[in-house]
């Protein structure tokens, strides 16, 4: 187990509403599955959504159609709470206090399968991170 201050995390509500901008795409709620596959897969990773989760997904999806990226397939949400105990379990133990995140805050995240081209300048602009390197980067507490 992760050696952060964990608190429950109230639920949220992160479906996405259908409206005349976007079709309703479900934002999807992590799972051990997920957070596994994006670890493997070195999903592109948000960290500190704030607000309607909605609308991150749907100005990011916006952007990097702009930029001729191409549109993710599925959206994930983990809490910051969830992503301490899955880097936990992963480095086979504990992490560094200082590697945690707050519990309450918000990932999202998405696979890079289907997209045109890899959004390599556009992560870098805007300071987001690949799942499996952010995993990396919490230590083990020894």
């Amino acid at each position: 187990m992760a050696r952060c201050q964990t608190h429950k995390v109230k639920e949220s509500t992160v479906t996405q509403k259908n409206d005349a901008q976007t079709d309703s795409r479900e934002l999807i709620e992590a799972t051990e599955l997920n957070l596994q596959e994006a670890l493997e897969g070195s999903y592109y990773t948000i960290r500190g959504a704030g607000g309607e989760l909605a609308d991150w997904t749907r100005g990011y999806d916006n952007l990097l159609e702009e930029r001729g990226i191409g549109r993710p397939v599925a959206w994930y949400h983990a809490t910051g709470q969830q992503i301490n105990e899955f880097a936990a379990a992963a480095h086979g133990g504990a992490i560094r206090p200082d590697d945690c995140f707050p519990a309450d805050l918000n990932l999202l995240f998405f696979p890079l399968e289907g997209l045109e081209t890899l959004p390599i300048i556009f992560k870098i602009e805007r300071g987001d991170v690949w799942f499996d390197d952010m995993i990396a980067n919490m230590r083990r507490a020894r």
